[in-house]
Order: structure tokens, then sequence, then C-alpha cells
């Protein structure tokens, strides 16, 4: 849930609406994965690697706007 409602703010804010989307996404699976005894392994694999790469991504868009700003 804490993904969904953070995804909530950033679609807002400056980092844009491409990260807020791919962190609604990322929110579902969190959800479906939270249920590992009726979705099985592959499924709570996939939901873990999508949120790191959800991570990764709001990161590099940080970044990215660091830079803007000190540039």
């Amino acid at each position: 849930m804490a993904t969904i409602i953070l995804c909530l703010v950033i679609r807002k804010s400056v980092l844009g609406k491409p990260t807020a989307y791919f962190g609604f996404v990322v929110g579902i699976l969190d959800l479906i994965g939270a249920y590992l005894w009726m979705v099985g392994t592959a499924m709570v694999f996939v939901s873990q690697l999508a949120f790191a790469a959800w991570f990764i991504f709001l990161g590099l868009r940080v970044l990215g706007r660091i830079e803007e700003a000190v540039g």
C-alpha cells in the first residue's frame, strides 16, 4: 500500500507521471506477491524484481533532477 500512496504524490511532482504509473503497477504486483501461498515462487520473484527495478528507476529520476538543478 505504501508504494501506491507514494505514487499518488509522485504523480504530481517533478519526477513525472511515468515514474508514478510504473509505481502503481509495482504496487499492485506487491499486493499480489504478498500472498505467497496463493501465487507461487515465480510470481513472488517477479514482484520483488519489479520493486527493485522501480527503486532503480526512481533513483535515476532523482539523480537526473539533481544534475539539472546543479548544472
